[in-house]
């Protein structure tokens, strides 16, 4: 009981509460502490689950899952955040698995959270997001295809320079322009030869 205000004030104790205990080593209880928390919105809810993520492990999953949902940006970023603080190299496995069901929001959302890994094992399931029949899907796999900088992004971001649509044809040549090495200038040197002329300027 109490006043909002009251309950704001222990609201904000408890997370620097669950803060030093995650500081200090003793997770289990912090994380008690930042799941109580997880409700509500705004930045007390983006706290828990930033909490959750240092705190916990891949049995969080769920719980940032559903915080990417939320319809508060604050909170999904929130739930980005955790999934890159979550320890081990199931991580990404798991965001593959949920990009099989998830809607075409949180597809969008998946695929920007799965980029900020860097891992280029993940570029086949940007590639594949390349055939979805949402645009916006298709513009967040060629985003984070730039991202994780590999240079055997190479071959489908020249394929989607030679399409018609114009977004994607931007987000590819600044996904292009992200990825380093000699390689890719060769790629790319090969790919100007054998394009046609439409494609050809653009990849210039």
């Amino acid at each position: 009981k109490g006043s909002d205000r009251a309950k704001a004030i222990a609201q904000d104790a408890y997370l620097r509460l669950a803060d030093t205990l995650t500081a200090s080593g003793k997770k289990t209880e912090a994380l008690k502490i930042y799941k109580q928390l997880n409700d509500g919105g705004g930045h007390r809810q983006s706290a828990a689950i930033i909490g959750i993520g240092r705190a916990g492990g891949l049995a969080e999953l769920p719980l940032i899952f559903s915080a990417l949902e939320v319809d508060d940006y604050k909170v999904v970023g929130a739930g980005k955040a955790a999934l890159a603080l979550l320890p081990g190299n199931e991580v990404g496995g798991a965001i593959v698995e949920r990009l099989k069901t998830a809607n075409t929001d949180l597809k969008k959302t998946l695929l920007e959270a799965l980029s900020e890994s860097a891992d280029d094992s993940m570029l086949p399931v940007f590639i594949k997001s390349l055939d979805d029949e949402d645009q916006g899907v298709r513009l967040a796999a060629l985003n984070g295809m730039g991202r994780l900088a590999s240079a055997d992004a190479v071959p489908p971001l020249v394929a989607a320079i030679a399409s018609d649509n114009e977004a994607e044809i931007e987000a590819a040549r600044n996904a292009l322009a992200l990825i380093p090495g000699e390689g890719v200038v060769e790629q790319l040197k090969s790919a100007i030869e054998k394009a046609k002329p439409a494609s050809r300027v653009r990849l210039i």
